[in-house]
């Protein structure tokens, strides 16, 4: 199945950009929901506050869904470290973990007292290194579901398997929305949504199986994970059942709107062709380090969105400088060059990436989403122009269109995506001449 193009055309960033596994560009309607939230939270009313506090259990809804478990498994949270800190303050015992991992899995462990850290060997966290380390004592293994350096995707159904009845704690960030894993077999899942979701600075969250829930003790847990938080009684609650019990306070309702908007886009596209576009472009992108005499020296066969590599006689500096004089965005490493395609990235971008290592001036401008290079990058005139498009494809003017033109132009806009963009309702009733109700209407019937 082919990624819509409604996907797609959410999508701004600039041609060039290969640097996804350290930070997403935010889509057109992560952008708009977060406006639309601070503009409500400006005008003030009697019910904003509990309007803007609706976006949590939108989140954690999205999040179920995609985990596959259920909303009381889930807790939103403001990075990846916070929720590894909060589990890591709940174990005793011993605990695996790589001395290679990202330092955001090593010091939680390193730094909680009650924890005794086994460094695994820096490399592939495999079932059987795993299972070479396991002692009697050992509490819990904890691993990030794709290497950030080499982008290895851990095996957690194998790692599940030798793991046993032990918890295993999983760092999704480097994977989650790319690979459709069986996130259901980690314990606890953290991810941020910040890389490959999209979602912006400060999303993120936390699930917690219902072994995790049972063994673990959320000691930092606020009043917002107490049983009965609006109820000011001057006694301290006990804690809440689930995952809710492991909040520490109200997190931005503008961010929990952040991370269920760019959760629902995921959902929208579906993981499995966000990742096969992900791979095309690995593939294309390895081609041009190969046919540059260069070597691919990250994950092959258990991939997920990474691809680093080197060139021979040329330090990563060198290599990185060549590539951002050209206009190509990706890590440097004193070991590698890492590069990190998303669904969105183009054809022009892998163009330009090879121009950028044959030391050529590469002939491409900047690009979006590949769907259209004459897509504006302002969400009014991005809205403007797909409504005129729509118009245009019926081929009849409006003000001759019957009920069954205006339908067929609704439906067309619903497939583009429109209506995921704040006040897009009532644009459209204006271009048409009909109420937002009517519009609702059509929506309904097209929908079915």
């Amino acid at each position: 199945m082919r990624i819509p193009a409604s996907y797609l055309v959410q999508f701004p960033e600039p041609g060039g950009y290969l640097d996804f596994a350290r930070f997403g560009p935010p889509s057109f309607a992560v952008v708009d929901a977060s406006t639309r939230l601070v503009e409500a939270s400006a005008a003030a009313g009697p019910g904003t506050v509990d309007d803007l506090m609706r976006q949590e259990p939108r989140a954690k809804a999205a999040v179920a869904r995609l985990c596959r478990t259920g909303a009381d498994h889930v807790t939103l949270l403001p990075n990846t470290s916070t929720g590894l800190f909060q589990v890591a303050l709940g174990v005793r015992g011993e605990v695996l973990v790589s001395a290679g991992e990202f330092p955001a899995n090593t010091y939680p462990w390193a730094r909680t007292p009650g924890v005794d850290v086994s460094w695994l060997p820096a490399g592939p966290v495999t079932a059987d290194v795993v299972r070479a380390a396991l002692t009697p004592g050992t509490a819990a293994v904890s691993v990030s579901a794709v290497d950030f350096r080499t982008g290895y995707r851990a095996d957690l159904a194998a790692l599940r398997e030798v793991v046993g009845d032990r918890l295993l704690v999983v760092d999704g960030i480097q994977g989650f929305g790319v690979v459709d894993e069986p996130w259901e077999v980690a314990d606890v899942l953290v991810v941020g949504g910040q890389k490959w979701l999209r979602a912006g600075w400060s999303t993120g969250f936390m699930t917690l199986s219902d072994r995790a829930l049972d063994r673990l003790d959320p000691v930092l847990s606020g009043w917002t994970g107490a049983a009965d938080p609006g109820l000011f009684d001057n006694a301290v609650h006990p804690v809440a059942e689930g995952a809710a019990g492991w909040s520490i306070t109200n997190l931005s309702p503008i961010a929990a709107g952040a991370l269920a908007t760019a959760l629902e886009l995921v959902e929208l596209a579906g993981v499995r062709n966000i990742y096969a576009r992900i791979g095309a472009r690995l593939d294309e992108l390895a081609d041009v380090v190969h046919a540059a005499g260069g070597d691919v020296v990250s994950a092959v066969d258990r991939r997920a969105g990474i691809l680093a590599f080197t060139l021979p006689d040329r330090p990563p500096s060198e290599i990185g400088a060549a590539l951002a004089q050209a206009g190509v965005t990706a890590t440097v490493r004193c070991e590698h060059v890492r590069l990190s395609p998303h669904a969105s990235t183009t054809p022009e971008t892998v163009k330009r990436f090879a121009a950028a290592l044959r030391g050529k001036t590469p002939d491409v401008g900047p690009v979006t989403s590949g769907v259209d290079e004459s897509l504006p990058g302002d969400v009014d005139d991005f809205r403007r122009l797909l409504v005129e498009r729509a118009v245009s494809s019926v081929g009849v003017p409006v003000e001759l269109m019957k009920k069954s033109h205006k339908t067929r132009v609704v439906r067309l806009l619903d497939d583009a995506g429109l209506f995921l963009i704040r006040d897009s309702v009532d644009h459209l009733a204006d271009a048409l001449g009909v109420t937002r109700y009517t519009i609702y209407n059509y929506l309904n019937e097209t929908r079915g």
